[in-house]
């Protein structure tokens, strides 16, 4: 499956949905681009073909800023919602930071998580921070856990 025609993509974590179709996220590189790679969701129905009601197409990019990103895991909340986290790094030289996006159920950017559906947080300045697992508690707090060098 190709994301565009030119692109490259990888797959890094799954989820399956309480319907039955399944989220994959990972990452999308783009050659030539500013932003190097991004977020990359698919949304597959129970029978394999893509989800047309999940952004247009089944298929969801997510840019940072113009930052290379990649996204490395993916949680589904009861309401529907899902949470993908992963890492972000600025345009040019600097450290990776944690990243963490949320989509309404139709592939959308959920715009009442930070204003945008996105936000990028440094566990420690200056340092690479990578973002390995998310999970949603029972309350709908956003738990993410990973490294820091």
């Amino acid at each position: 499956m190709d994301f565009t025609s030119s692109s490259s993509e990888s797959a890094t974590s799954v989820a399956i949905q309480a319907d039955g179709k399944i989220v994959v996220v990972g990452a999308v590189g783009i050659p030539g681009s500013q932003t190097h790679a991004d977020f990359a969701l698919a949304r597959f129905n129970t029978d394999g073909t893509l989800d047309a009601g999940f952004d247009g197409d089944g298929k969801a990019m997510t840019d940072f800023a113009l930052s290379t990103d990649w996204a490395t895991s993916v949680a589904v909340q009861s309401n529907g919602k899902i949470v993908v986290a992963g890492v972000s790094r600025s345009f040019g030289p600097g450290p990776y930071d944690f990243a963490v996006a949320r989509y309404n159920p139709d592939g959308s950017l959920d715009g009442s998580l930070d204003g945008d559906g996105r936000v990028v947080t440094p566990i420690s300045e200056g340092s690479d921070d990578y973002a390995a697992r998310v999970v949603v508690h029972d309350d709908g707090k956003i738990i993410v856990g990973g490294s820091s060098n």
